[in-house]
């Protein structure tokens, strides 16, 4: 008897399904990735053997150099902020600049300084000299980095009504009288509980 022959059928995978999945998984890296802070201030962290967790809308104090910068790292205060300052200096932002600011996560410069900073581009921002924010005070009134201090947690109260923690992140080989100065400033607004960001020491 002759074979029968079986006709063999081509198996076809379908990938619809792995190729979503693929997408969704991107989609998702993509939306809840952090871009990497640029520190307008590199620091030497001091070493500790217990590595503290930075609350999300903790204000970032950076000390280096006897330099100051100050990130707020929640968008909408960091906006209410930068208007209170501006109200309180009589200086003037456009809304552009106001958009930089609100992707602005360090700053560190005096008020009258920021609006030329944040027309520049990217590029040029990150060349820019770090000045500082101006700690010391004009005859009576308090410094440029307490109103900074003052209306961020002010603004806080207002939006969400809860206080901002503080954390500092300090130089370890900054001079104890430059970081005194920032912590008597932090306590003239009673707020005598802060972090300190540290570095994980590793055992040999």
């Amino acid at each position: 008897m002759p074979r029968v022959k079986i006709k063999k059928r081509k198996q076809i995978l379908d990938m619809t399904a792995m190729v979503d999945v693929a997408f969704l998984l991107l989609t998702f890296l993509i939306l809840t990735a952090k871009p990497k802070d640029i520190d307008l201030l590199p620091v030497e962290l001091p070493l500790s053997t217990e590595q503290p967790t930075l609350a999300d809308d903790a204000i970032v104090i950076t000390i280096g150099k006897e330099k100051t910068t100050l990130s707020i790292r929640e968008k909408s205060v960091r906006k209410l902020t930068l208007e209170k300052m501006a109200k309180r200096y009589g200086i003037s932002f456009t809304e552009a600049e106001k958009a930089e600011f609100i992707n602005t996560d360090t700053y560190g410069l005096p008020l009258n300084q920021l609006s030329g900073y944040l027309s520049l581009p990217a590029v040029q921002q990150e060349k820019y000299p770090v000045a500082g924010i101006p700690l010391d005070s004009i005859g009576n009134k308090p410094s440029e980095f307490y109103h900074w201090i003052f209306e961020a947690r002010t603004s806080a109260k207002e939006l969400h009504n809860k206080d901002l923690p503080v954390a500092i992140k300090g130089d370890g080989n900054e001079k104890y009288p430059y970081v005194k100065n920032i912590i008597d400033i932090l306590q003239s607004q009673k707020i005598n509980r802060f972090s300190l960001v540290t570095s994980l020491e590793t055992e040999i």
